[in-house]
């Protein structure tokens, strides 16, 4: 939320009741002004519940007493998400209370929008992106912006996101000489720029700071028959910001792109398809910058099963395993999974896992006899035990409730 924390606190001193706790929170549900002044700087569940709905919703927090109620309301400007107020206390104040604040602050938000002389083409076209990266945005002003803006709605476009964590190490403290947050703000507007200025972007591309710890890129297409060579395209695009960002040491990142969409209306989806992979991929056994569907393939399969194959086959299995084998049975999996990733090969396992060749061939037995399920024998049941290994590595090994 672009206002000043002393604002902030001037409308909390305005509308502060003995009877209520007021909570403003920024647009990932973080508290930056509260009327508990211990409470500034954590999240709020009531926050992060009503910003994922997106609506003002009441919920009964206390319901022993009579202080029971807590009223939350998001902060909109141009439809675009700013913050949320909280507001907890009797239920005949805080609706109107939580209200009032949230329309002080829009006020307050709209005026410092259009105050700003630097409220040009370029904030028009953050505006857009946040617009389009929404789930519910009204597609007629989306339509009317992208023409405003000459960009052409009619191109595929896909959602590259980068991830990032920042370490606080000594580079903060001595190299720029300022405190952790502001180091922090330096080294992402920099890394911002990084994306920006990419060779492969054009000028119907848009870059954005989507949350505090990602940057989004949304990237068009000129439509063409073979989408294979723009998902190439795609991988080469994001092997050129692992180049570039690789080189700073402030912070590790992860990057992965969506599906190819037509409209303005699926970005949205792109994105989410985007995070799912990251998702995926951090999961996954593999360690990387870039994360493609290539690349986390069965581990997205997986992810993705239908709840029959997994009640039925998957934990099933699992549960067999643990059952006649609690403390050895990753190290049956682990063999097996060795074995199909050598292409069946029983002597380059062996040489993987360190052990010798009867060894392999003793824990795929024993596999086998536990499970029913034999990788030696034909492709389907080696794709089985392939997938109950990687459903153990993404569930950590626990069975899950049925889906």
């Amino acid at each position: 939320m672009n206002i000043a924390v002393e604002f902030l606190e001037m409308v909390l001193k305005r509308h502060e009741t003995p009877h209520c706790t007021i909570h403003i929170t920024d647009a990932e549900a973080r508290i930056i002004a509260s009327s508990q002044h211990y409470r500034v700087g954590t999240p709020s569940k009531t926050a992060m519940y009503v910003i994922q709905i997106g609506r003002p919703t009441v919920i009964d927090s206390q319901p022993e007493t009579g202080n029971n109620q807590s009223y939350c309301t998001p902060i909109l400007v141009d439809e675009v998400l700013q913050g949320s107020v909280v507001v907890k206390g009797p239920e005949q104040q805080i609706t109107v209370l939580g209200n009032t604040i949230k329309y002080s602050l829009e006020t307050a938000l709209e005026y410092e929008r259009h105050t700003q002389q630097d409220f040009s083409a370029l904030n028009e076209r953050m505006l857009l992106a946040k617009l389009l990266l929404q789930q519910n945005s009204d597609p007629d002003k989306l339509l009317s912006m992208m023409n405003r803006l000459e960009l052409d709605p009619s191109l595929l476009r896909c959602v590259i996101c980068i991830e990032m964590e920042f370490h606080q190490t000594k580079y903060f403290s001595i190299n720029l000489n300022l405190g952790y947050q502001s180091s922090i703000e330096k080294i992402r507007q920099e890394i911002l720029e990084i994306v920006k200025n990419n060779q492969f972007l054009n000028a119907e591309d848009l870059v954005v700071n989507h949350t505090n710890n990602s940057i989004v890129v949304i990237k068009s297409f000129i439509p063409v028959k073979d989408l294979s060579r723009i998902y190439l395209s795609l991988d080469v695009i994001c092997q050129s910001y692992v180049e570039a960002l690789k080189k700073q040491p402030a912070f590790s990142f992860q990057i992965a792109y969506g599906n190819l969409h037509y409209g303005p209306k699926s970005v949205a989806k792109s994105l989410q398809e985007a995070i799912d992979t990251l998702h995926i991929g951090k999961i996954s056994k593999q360690k990387s910058q870039f994360y493609n569907l290539e690349s986390v393939l069965l581990e997205s399969i997986c992810h993705n099963l239908q709840p029959q194959i997994v009640n039925k086959l998957l934990e099933p299995a699992l549960q067999k395993l643990r059952e006649a084998d609690p403390s050895g049975y990753t190290s049956l999996l682990d063999c097996a999974e060795v074995f199909m990733d050598t292409e069946f090969n029983i002597a380059k396992t062996a040489q993987i896992l360190q052990v010798h060749r009867n060894t392999v061939l003793s824990r795929l037995n024993r596999l086998a006899q536990i499970t029913s399920i034999n990788p030696m024998q034909g492709f389907q049941e080696a794709f089985l035990v392939k997938l109950i290994a990687i459903y153990r590595n993404i569930t950590g090994g626990t069975i899950q409730s049925s889906k």
